[in-house]
């Protein structure tokens, strides 16, 4: 028999989550917004220290972004599969990589130097339909919009075994029509990039019924705990532990780290499993390591405390071993028996532990919480 959950206590889980998540949105959308500045201020000045001051924004921007894809996995405002009369969830325009560079600027394998893409495509104006029209057509590597996307036209491609990308300011500066259109292009990214967050913070803060927001709060408790803790689970499990960190530890190839060109893949980690954390205490400062009584936690607590204990210890350890060492592309290249290989190999084995103490958290609750392998 399912147990029975107490309506009053859940109903106030599903607020608190949904306070979480516009939270987090504001937080992401508000640091992408100052990306957007300073990548107006990089077009204007074109000077080293406005391409510096992007890439600081950049990297704030991903720092309150990524604590947010616990928020995916389970058909919400940010990945929704088209309906109709509705599009679908523009995470795979916010956050789209593999990159294949060349559809977006020059490339250089070697000495050997092919400018191509976007930017060398001079007959093409630079718009959103432009762009968008040309997204992960042919390929799913065709990537040309989003935080990666930005994140090459800022940094280029890493071709240094010791730190990141280092394009140069002079790709940015003089009339000529090739840095002009780079210009352009970041301009237009970084609003689309905004836009499609404001969309996703619309769907969960709306007061409207018919809002994402308003309807999860409303939401049957077994179906809103499952969505909760299948989005933590599948982060930990399938997202991080699988796609980031199994695939680059298999290959040992630069090409499969996420935030390649800016050497920014180490923090998706600590921030990603800082996300489940949030979710987990209902938290917007989970730093602090307090419960909310709100929040999952509490529910699980107050009928299988040792299983609260369990996911507590599974997280905790996911935690501390989530601070990888930096450079991410380093780690990847040292000896299998190197410290860092073995903290992110570690890591690996904590992440799938901590979506099975999810798992069973759900079980506790009578939800059903199913993750690939797991």
């Amino acid at each position: 028999a399912m147990p029975q959950l107490p309506q009053s206590s859940t109903k106030a889980v599903q607020l608190a989550y949904r306070e979480l998540a516009v939270d987090r949105y504001e937080k992401a959308l508000s640091a992408t917004k100052t990306l957007e500045r300073a990548i107006e201020l990089l077009a204007t000045q074109r000077d080293q220290a406005s391409l510096d001051a992007a890439r600081t924004a950049w990297k704030e921007a991903r720092n309150q972004y990524l604590p947010s894809e616990v928020f995916r996995y389970y058909d919400g405002p940010i990945d929704a599969p088209p309906q109709a009369g509705a599009l679908a969830g523009p995470e795979s325009r916010i956050n789209a990589w593999p990159l294949n560079e060349a559809v977006l600027d020059y490339v250089k394998s070697g000495e050997k130097l092919s400018s191509g893409g976007l930017i060398y495509a001079l007959d093409v104006p630079i718009n959103r339909e432009n762009v968008l029209s040309r997204d992960q057509i042919s390929d799913e590597a065709d990537v040309t919009t989003g935080f990666h996307a930005i994140e090459f036209l800022l940094w280029g491609q890493d071709h240094s075994d010791t730190g990141p990308g280092d394009r140069s300011i002079t790709d940015f500066q003089g009339d000529q029509l090739e840095p002009m259109r780079r210009r352009q292009l970041l301009k237009g990214l970084a609003t689309l990039l905004s836009a499609d967050l404001s969309t996703v913070l619309a769907a969960w803060r709306s007061e409207q019924k018919t809002s994402y927001g308003a309807r999860f709060v409303q939401l049957d408790p077994y179906e809103a705990l499952g969505r909760m803790l299948r989005g933590m689970a599948m982060l930990s499990a399938e997202e991080l532990a699988s796609e980031r960190l199994s695939v680059a530890l298999d290959s040992g190839m630069q090409e499969d780290e996420t935030s390649c060109f800016s050497d920014y893949t180490h923090a998706e980690f600590a921030l990603g499993v800082q996300g489940i954390a949030d979710v987990w205490l209902a938290s917007p400062r989970a730093q602090q390591g307090k419960a909310r009584a709100q929040s999952l936690r509490a529910l699980v607590a107050k009928t299988h405390p040792k299983t609260a204990a369990e996911v507590d210890a599974a997280l905790g350890r996911a935690k501390s071993l989530s601070q990888l060492t930096a450079p991410f592309d380093q780690m990847l290249r040292s000896a299998p028996d190197s410290e860092a290989r073995q903290q992110a190999e570690a890591l690996l084995v904590a992440l799938q532990a901590l979506s099975r103490a999810l798992r069973d958290a759900g079980q506790t609750l009578g939800v059903l919480v199913s993750v690939p392998g797991v």
